[in-house]
């Protein structure tokens, strides 16, 4: 009987330390609740979300094996004296239900797919066996045995193979965990987790055995008194009160204002200790009440928002608008901020301290006044010191309550007030920093109130002061760290101590991958010499593990203030410095990195330098995901900046962000593996699961970054293990977490509020855009809507637009190489995204160049082959189309113009009518119904473009489509002009087009031809179309088909004395011909050329205002001379036939030669007799004309078009 006690009480032991361990992994979850062998239960039960429940059975089967019998048999136990209710049916039943079985024993082949690393989809073959083994599992009791064992065969008889096999899937052995892995993995849980000391261990463990005994077979959960014990035990301090301390009265109000509002809003003046109040208060925070503290003194603004756990957690976002100046994006950051701050109100368990100095909160909200700088309805908290007790009280523990002393405060107070100042805390701090007490005594006054009121400047003065090698250490040292990010000091002899010659990642990569072999701690005296004297001035701090920060944001600008004087200083200076902020960046650490790309941004900003600007580009090519976010984040916030980037530079930085190496892990830290580049198909996730497994290690508080990255891309990733994701910083976890959520569970959900972040980087929000249309159809109007509106309103970050131009881009020749049975579905992504684009966003967010659109569009009907789906895209695509509009200014015809190199692909937008045609049969009814719809719509672009391609595929038309061409061109439409010349404008135009036109058909009598286009009223608008003149025709890419026809009418028009715009419009494409060597006779064109001249003055007036744009155009061909001899030949005559016409034309040169000297110089364009009367004219004149009137005049010609629909 004893043994038989024995043994019990050793079991219970096993099951204790088991069940410990399961609570430390889960003690952070939200909504928790943990009970001991509650009524009818297992061994422990752990509930999750008050709705997941995990059932935990300890097996002590030390140096045995589990067999397929044993496991059965766990899986058979039946619930107290019930004939019929067991830990299987359960399981079945209670889809949200899972079972861990903790044991020490070794699983054997057919368990082993239950544990973590074996576990997988049961084949029917495994399936039919483990049947066979839970019909024959003999039951415990004797009274109830023959009873449980027949309900348990009819049971499993009765049970569907998917039944059994889904309730399977949530049921999982944790093997081999004997009691001593048990109490390894115990310590290191309250270590790394809670900071438990190791000697509390076994302290904590028998208080937390005490509390599970005393509610054992109870319905009362323990979770809170556990908590309770592991914050007894707890050691870590997020504040270190100082050696002199003066505890603030300030401190108790803001503690109920944050309890109150949530939110609690610091300022002051500098050195009023904002941020250690912020300090303190958190500290109180953590100790008492167990919250996480998140400190930064940067731009988080999905705090709370993004992060879902239950575990308390409080931000201190320190300098929002800016730390020694104003942000130059503060207005963005105002707008972030007050999401955020709105978002935090709203949460039971967050809290949010801020803190900013005044004068940047009044700049930043354009405001004098505190209480006009509400935050929502919150108001700030003045910190600043007005000559109160509490400051005088810090002097004297400094002072040791010295009388003499006590007079000098006063002394140094009166002095303030004079300036309309006074003694914050800081400046006691700054004082005593700077000298000891003893020696106080011998400075003047002046000199102490110097050092109370230190500055970036005055910091700086002092680093000058002492010499290069102080100046070289200082500026180094804010480049490898600041107030956040710290640098050990072992790691910072190692850098200052290295003469790094790297140049390129792929040499960076290799020295982090071997980061040990290269540590060189040792370093010269003269630079521990400053590292002392930093450190006693209180500039730097160094933390009990040998951490290295700035103790004050000011100290800190004070080394940008360095760098910038070193680099504005010489030339080679700022080439020198060049050369060392690229050997920094080439360290392979990625805080110091960012530290120093930091600086480098804030130069370039003030400077523009080209240099600066290519090694911040340079960073998307770094090792680090963190680097390369953080350049996404500089032009994402600095659009001004970004736009100035040269076509070539944005194309590769559009290239650069949107296509990602795939990432690799060293020692906990993410790097790029530089030898690959992640295929296309990782946009999406293919393997798509409705799982909602629980997986015990998924869902450890505390798991890595690495250990959540491989989670989260595995398969069947459960909802929970995603949106533990969302927790971290790395956004590259993020977006994967979030896209899949958006692909696999968002639409089934009860609310989607929680994920939807404003102002969330570019990449997570594109991640819910390509992810969600995939499943479009599944959400709910109301989730529709949400969605929507997160995208629309992020549309305004760049870099977001750019991410989804280059996306939709080319997207046929991306997928290219995929295999053929993945095409389909990737094809169905394109679908629903473009589907999603047509819906919700409008046109100017959607042009782009190189967007080829209707070539992938064309490419998707070999896979999206169900005309219902056509129509639909087709039907959508008009109505996205529609809403395009071009402004009929000159300005915007003048931009057009300018950027017409770039802007041809842009036509591809309106290419419907090529997709209805190839991707519907002709006859069908629906493409009839489309095809009209086209041809009424309302807008000349679309029209046009669909006539000129249907008038092309004539022959792929049926008769009623012909037919209905043929009769909209006699319509009476203010813009069917523009539709009859359009149809005329290519290579092959049909019979009965030219009939219909024209009442002949084309032949080679041009005459003839011309005197019909006059009587039709419709040469000009030809000539438009053709010579794509002007702006948008040219910009919508169908000008210059048939050309044997419309060169011999431009002659034609050429010939005549109608000088009207036709012949204005042949002039100036004649003469494009002839400065753009675009013919082989371009002798006989300057013959014909030569004529037009001799004819009049008129026509001579025309010639030369079509010569001058081409210099005002900057277009004029000097490089072969043709453009020059247009200039020649246009003032030999009128010198030598009409000199007061030659005296006339000069002046008019004379008169613009500030616009013309802005792109030539005068001799480049005209012979040296020409150009020295131009002169002459200049000198004569000058008091008859300012030619400074001219300068800033724009002499373009600007051709508006006429009866045209935007």
């Amino acid at each position: 009987m004893g043994n038989k006690i024995k043994h019990l009480l050793e079991g219970f032991k096993y099951q204790e330390i088991a069940t410990i361990y399961c609570i430390l992994k889960y003690i952070n979850e939200k909504d928790l609740e943990i009970y001991i062998e509650k009524q009818n239960e297992e061994d422990a039960q752990i509930i999750l979300d008050k709705n997941h429940i995990i059932d935990l059975q300890s097996k002590n089967k030390i140096g045995k094996q589990i067999t397929i019998e044993e496991f059965c048999k766990w899986l058979s136990n039946f619930e107290g004296n019930k004939l019929d209710i067991h830990l299987l049916k359960k399981l079945v039943e209670g889809k949200n239900r899972k079972i861990i079985f903790m044991t020490s024993g070794r699983c054997k082949d057919d368990t082993y797919i239950f544990t973590d690393k074996g576990k997988k989809n049961l084949t029917k073959k495994e399936l039919t066996k483990i049947k066979e083994k839970l019909k024959k599992v003999k039951a415990d009791g004797v009274k109830l045995k023959e009873e449980r064992e027949k309900f348990q065969r009819e049971y499993i008889e009765n049970l569907e193979d998917n039944n059994l096999k889904e309730a399977l899937s949530r049921v999982e052995i944790q093997e081999n965990f004997d009691k001593e892995k048990l109490k390894d993995e115990i310590t290191k849980l309250f270590q790394k987790n809670f900071h438990i000391p190791e000697n509390s261990i076994n302290l904590i463990v028998d208080e937390m055995k005490k509390l599970m005994f005393e509610n054992m077979g109870t319905d009362n959960s323990i979770t809170e008194e556990i908590i309770k014990i592991i914050d007894k035990y707890r050691t870590n301090k997020y504040f270190q009160r100082p050696k002199y301390y003066i505890e603030r009265v300030e401190k108790r109000r803001c503690i109920d204002i944050l309890e109150e509002n949530k939110v609690l809003l610091l300022t002051g003046v500098t050195y009023c200790g904002k941020t250690k109040l912020a300090e303190e208060i958190a500290q109180e925070y953590r100790q008492d009440k167990n919250y996480e503290i998140i400190d930064s003194n940067e731009e988080i603004f999905s705090f709370g928002i993004n992060d879902r756990k239950i575990q308390n957690k409080l931000l201190i976002l320190k300098d929002p608008f800016g730390n020694v100046e104003v942000s130059t994006n503060k207005n963005n950051i105002l707008s972030k901020f007050r999401e955020l701050v709105n978002e935090v109100s709203k949460m039971n368990n967050r809290k949010l301290i801020v803190t900013t100095r005044k004068d940047i909160l009044f700049e930043t909200m354009k405001k004098n006044k505190i209480e006009d700088c509400k935050i929502n309805k919150y108001e700030w908290i003045d910190l600043t010191n007005k000559n109160s007790d509490e400051v005088k009280k810090l002097w004297k523990l400094h002072t040791n309550n010295s009388i003499e002393m006590e007079e000098m405060y006063n002394k140094i107070s009166r002095e303030l007030n004079k300036k309309e100042k006074n003694l914050q805390f800081g400046h006691i701090t700054n004082i005593f920093n700077s000298i000891e007490k003893e020696e106080l005594k011998e400075k003047s006054l002046e000199e102490i109130v110097k050092m109370a009121m230190i500055d970036s400047e005055t910091i700086a003065g002092i680093i000058r002061e002492r010499g290069d090698l102080a100046i070289e250490f200082f500026i180094k040292l804010g480049m490898i760290c600041n107030t956040n990010k710290s640098i050990s000091k072992k790691r910072l002899k190692n850098i200052l101590n290295t003469k790094n010659d790297i140049k390129n990642y792929e040499k960076k990569l290799k020295k982090f991958l071997n980061l040990e072999s290269n540590i060189n701690d040792e370093w010269d005296s003269e630079y521990q010499k400053e590292f002392d004297y930093l450190k006693k001035r209180g500039l730097i701090k160094e933390d009990y593990n040998g951490e290295l920060t700035f103790t004050h944001p000011i100290y800190h600008y004070a080394s940008y203030m360095l760098l910038e004087e070193e680099y504005r200083e010489t030339r080679e200076k700022k080439e020198l410095l060049i050369v060392k902020i690229e050997k920094l960046l080439y360290f392979p650490f990625s805080d110091m990195n960012l530290c120093t790309l930091d600086f480098i941004e804030k130069l370039y900003k003030k400077t523009l330098d080209e240099e600066l600007k290519s090694i911040i580009l340079n960073g998307l090519d770094d090792i680090f995901p963190s680097v390369k976010a953080e350049v996404v984040t500089f032009f994402s916030n600095n659009f001004e900046i970004l736009s100035k980037l040269s076509e070539e530079e944005q194309y590769d930085f559009i290239y650069k962000i949107s296509v990602n190496r795939q990432i690799r892990w060293n020692k906990g830290i993410a790097y790029y593996d530089l030898n690959t580049r992640e295929e296309f198909e990782k946009y999406f996730n293919w393997n798509i699961s409705q799982s909602n497994n629980i997986n015990s290690k998924n869902l450890n508080d505390n798991l890595s970054s690495e250990e959540i990255f491989g989670l989260i891309n595995e398969p069947q990733a459960s909802l929970e293990i995603l949106e533990k994701g969302l927790e971290y910083d790395e956004i590259f976890i993020r977006s994967i977490a979030i896209g899949k959520i958006f692909e696999r569970y968002a639409y089934n959900l009860n609310e989607i509020d929680k994920y939807l972040v404003n102002y969330e980087h570019p990449d997570y929000i594109f991640s819910i855009l390509i992810n969600a249309v995939v499943i479009w159809d599944k959400y709910t109007l109301e989730f529709k809507n949400k969605i929507r509106s997160l995208i629309l309103k992020n549309l305004s970050n760049i870099v977001l637009v750019l991410r989804i131009r280059y996306f939709l881009s080319d997207y046929s020749l991306k997928i290219s190489e995929t295999e053929e049975d993945l095409k389909k579905k990737m094809w169905e992504r394109w679908f629903g995204i473009l589907k999603f684009y047509f819906d919700n966003c409008s046109f100017e967010y959607a042009t782009m160049n190189n967007i080829t659109l209707t070539k992938d569009a064309i490419f998707s009907l070999d896979y999206i082959t169900e005309e219902k789906k056509v129509i639909e895209f087709a039907e959508k695509w008009l109505v996205w189309l529609e809403q395009f509009e071009i402004p009929n200014t000159e300005e915007f015809y003048d931009f057009l113009e300018e950027s017409k190199k770039f802007a041809e692909p842009y036509k591809h937008h309106f290419w419907v009518m090529i997709y209805l045609l190839e991707g519907i049969e002709k006859k069908d009814e629906c493409r009839k119904e489309l095809f009209q719809k086209i041809l009424k719509t309302e807008s000349t672009f679309i029209l046009t473009v669909s006539i000129w391609i249907a008038v092309n595929r004539w022959n792929d038309l049926y008769d009623d489509e012909k037919n209905m061409i043929l009769n909209l061109l006699k319509s009476d439409r203010n813009d069917v002009k523009w539709i009859k010349a359009i149809s005329l404008n290519i290579d092959n135009i049909p019979n009965e087009i030219q009939k219909e036109v024209l009442g002949i058909e084309i032949n080679q009598n041009i005459p003839e031809i011309v005197d019909k286009l006059i009587e039709e009223n419709i040469l000009e608008e030809c000539l438009n179309i053709y010579c794509g003149y002007s702006q948008p025709l040219y910009w919508m890419g169908y000008h210059h088909q048939n050309s044997e026809l419309w060169d011999e009418v431009i002659l034609e028009v050429l010939k005549r004395n109608e000088l009207k715009k036709p012949y204005d419009i042949s002039l100036r494409e004649f003469i494009n011909w002839i400065n753009e060597d675009k013919r082989e006779d371009v002798e006989g064109l300057l013959r014909i050329y030569d004529l037009e001249i001799y004819k009049n003055i008129e026509k001579r007036e025309k010639i030369f205002e079509e010569l001058l744009q081409l210099i005002v155009t900057n277009k004029i061909n000097i490089i072969f001379f043709i453009g020059r001899e247009l200039w020649n030949k246009f003032f030999q005559y009128l010198k030598k036939e009409v000199v007061q016409e030659y005296d006339f034309f000069i002046k008019k040169i004379a008169e613009k030669i500030e616009i013309i000297e802005k792109n030539y110089e005068i001799e480049e364009i005209f012979e040296r007799d020409v150009a020295l009367d131009i002169f002459k004219k200049i000198e004569l004149d000058k008091k008859d004309y300012d030619t400074n009137k001219f300068e800033n005049k724009n002499d373009k010609k600007i051709y508006k078009l006429e009866n045209w629909n935007s």
